[in-house]
Formats: structure tokens, C-alpha cells, sequence
């Protein structure tokens, strides 16, 4: 959506676009090329307006429909802040768990490197110079 709001050139698509695409990382340069772009066309026809003897006035959009970085919709869910609640618990959760694993996974190599080496305690780096020794 931005890439087709860059090359239209048109200040509607583009703050439609930045407003669904301005938290995605990967998309963080084109959003301040689409940032500048705006600014240009927004001054554009502001002179525009000033020429012609009208009033200017700004142009708002409505975020679209669409899940976005910023904001999720659920469908057919009278509390869908409950679901993300849930959601966000068990992600957390899955997160906290995964790192737990991870670490007593570590502590076991840790644990047989050293058993192997006839060292006691320490980090990996000294035990691999203990057993050089």
C-alpha cells in the first residue's frame, strides 16, 4: 500500500498507508520518504488554495478495516480485548518457558563439559583451559 501511496503521489493513500504501516520496522524507510512526500503535497495544495482564493482544509482518514501493527480487529467477539489478553498471556508464557528450557539445556552442557573435564565450576572458557592443561 505504501509503495503504490509513493507513486500516486496522492495525500489521501499516502496517511492511509503511513497509518498502517508507520510500526513496521522493515518498512521504516519508505515511511519517511512517504512522510516527506506528504509534507510536499500537503504544501502544494495549500499554495493551491491561497491561489485560487479558498480556504485549506486538512484532510483526514480513517484507519482502514484492516489489521495492522497498531491495531487488531477481531470478528464476532463481543470482548475481543479478553481474547487478546489471552493471547498476549499465552505468548508470554510460551516465551518464558522457551528461555526457561533454553537455560537448563545450557546448564546441562555446562554441567557435562565439566563432569568430562575432572574441572569443577566455572565458564566454558576456563574449563576448555583446564583441559588443555
Amino acid at each position: 500500500r505504501i509503495v503504490d501511496a509513493l507513486n500516486s503521489e496522492d495525500e489521501k493513500q499516502l496517511k492511509s498507508a503511513l497509518l498502517t504501516a508507520k510500526g513496521i520496522k522493515a518498512l521504516e524507510p519508505l515511511c519517511k520518504e512517504a512522510e516527506a512526500l506528504l509534507k510536499i503535497v500537503v504544501k502544494k495544495r495549500k499554495e493551491q488554495c491561497e491561489k485560487d482564493g479558498k480556504e485549506f482544509k486538512p484532510i483526514y482518514v480513517e484507519a482502514s478495516k484492516r489489521n495492522s501493527v497498531e491495531v487488531l480487529r477481531v470478528r464476532d467477539v463481543s470482548f475481543p480485548y479478553s481474547v487478546m489478553d489471552d493471547l498476549s498471556y499465552r505468548i508470554s508464557k510460551y516465551t518464558v518457558l522457551k528461555g526457561s528450557e533454553e537455560m537448563v539445556q545450557r546448564m546441562n552442557r555446562e554441567k557435562k563439559f565439566a563432569i568430562g573435564s575432572g574441572a569443577v565450576g566455572g565458564s566454558e572458557m576456563e574449563m576448555a583451559e583446564r583441559k588443555k592443561k
